[in-house]
């Protein structure tokens, strides 16, 4: 299949539309997540893979990547009580298992306020905004 320079110039509009677009809704859902809570938070995980080294390699990146959607969550959306999390390594077993438990509340005004700005968003595209050109005065 042979692409045109026609293709590549429509394939790359299509690219930034996407992307402006995708701004957008991101600016939408973090103004609906700025009204969430989380009222309890559990996360527990269960890691073996037979062997004791690997087992305690794996743990290690679980805790890390735990943290880090953790510390990321908690930028979006409110935590009133201190997050559960676990790792529990099974040296001895292959396993793989995990358990995600989270109350979240948010009022229903402010759900319904947040749905109708992602569509009105979502229904009117983007605007390009007026760039500021100085003048040579």
């Amino acid at each position: 299949m042979w692409l045109t320079q026609e293709d590549i110039r429509r394939r790359w509009r299509q690219t930034r539309r996407f992307l402006r677009q995708f701004r957008d809704v991101r600016r939408a859902l973090r103004a609906f997540t700025r009204h969430l809570t989380c009222e309890r938070f559990s996360w527990e995980s269960r890691i073996g893979t037979g062997d004791a080294a690997l087992t305690g390699m794996l743990t290690g990146l679980a805790w890390m990547a735990k943290g880090a959607v953790l510390a990321t969550a908690t930028r979006y959306v409110r935590l009133k009580a201190v997050p559960h999390v676990r790792v529990i390594p099974a040296f001895d077993e292959t396993t793989l298992s995990s358990s995600l438990t989270c109350m979240l509340r948010i009022r229903i005004g402010q759900a319904i306020l947040a749905m109708a700005k992602l569509v009105w968003t979502l229904y009117k595209g983007r605007e390009d905004r007026w760039r500021s050109i100085p003048s040579r005065v």
